[in-house]
């Protein structure tokens, strides 16, 4: 009789953790539904609106507040593009799935690409760049670089003021290359600075928008990279993301993974 309690209670404690697995796994796609559903829905909103205006008024519109409605459309569109993105390599890395073409690269190159890019977004941001004279060669894919250095450029972005700038910097430290976005935010608490690189975690101000998958993303880029992300940052002192490569060898060779 009491062997038979004994199995019986290791019975209902395993199917109550299993319960307890699968609840926090249903309300883990619960909110990335409510997540995914409420940030696609504003893109597509701009995007439509700015179009059907630009529509509807062309022939009364000067060329001037075209090209506005048109940029402010494309902007849209772009923030609709990065979103899906994002929620497409998630499910990509979950299956073992995301695939990085190598190549020999100039990584201040990239770096140089992202924040202009960026640049053409925040309009009314400073961003400070600082590279090498020479160029930064590493063996890497170079979309995928410039997704997690777009990823956090809109992180700085995102947590901290606009008359705030954001200082970008490139850097050789060994065989490693170091690139570092510094924002002047509220900063991080020692506790989240591993925290934030899960999915679905979200920025550090409460009105902060994204589907918390970007960090997450950079982070296992970097590692299929051969190397790493991580923050430094003390809450109120604003917060330095870092992203390490390897430095490549003379290799040229192209290949796919």
């Amino acid at each position: 009789g009491a062997l038979l309690t004994l199995v019986l209670h290791r019975r209902l404690r395993a199917s109550r953790i299993e319960q307890a697995r699968l609840e926090a796994i249903t309300n883990a796609q619960q909110e990335f539904v409510s997540i995914v559903s409420h940030e696609l829905r504003t893109p597509v909103a701009g995007v439509l609106g700015f179009l059907e205006t630009s529509v509807d008024h062309w022939a009364t519109m000067s060329d001037a507040d075209r090209l506005t409605a048109v940029q402010r459309a494309a902007r849209n569109a772009r923030r609709l593009h990065a979103l899906t993105r994002d929620v497409l390599d998630a499910q990509s890395i979950e299956a073992g799935q995301l695939v990085h073409v190598f190549e020999r690269l100039d990584l201040a190159t990239v770096v140089r690409g992202a924040v202009a890019a960026t640049g053409e977004v925040e309009v009314e941001r400073q961003l400070d760049l600082d590279l090498p004279e020479e160029p930064v060669w590493v063996r890497g894919d170079g979309d995928r670089l410039r997704q997690v250095l777009t990823n956090l450029l809109d992180n700085a972005c995102k947590s901290s003021p606009t008359v705030e700038p954001v200082t970008v910097t490139v850097a050789v430290e060994g065989s490693q290359a170091i690139v570092s976005v510094t924002d002047r935010g509220p900063g991080i608490a020692a506790e989240s600075l591993e925290r934030i690189f899960d999915k679905f975690v979200r920025g550090r101000r409460d009105d902060v928008t994204g589907t918390g998958l970007g960090l997450y993303i950079s982070r296992q880029i970097a590692a299929a990279h051969g190397g790493r992300i991580w923050a430094e940052s003390r809450p109120g002192a604003g917060a330095t993301f870092r992203l390490s490569v390897p430095l490549a060898s003379s290799d040229t060779e192209v290949v796919n993974t």
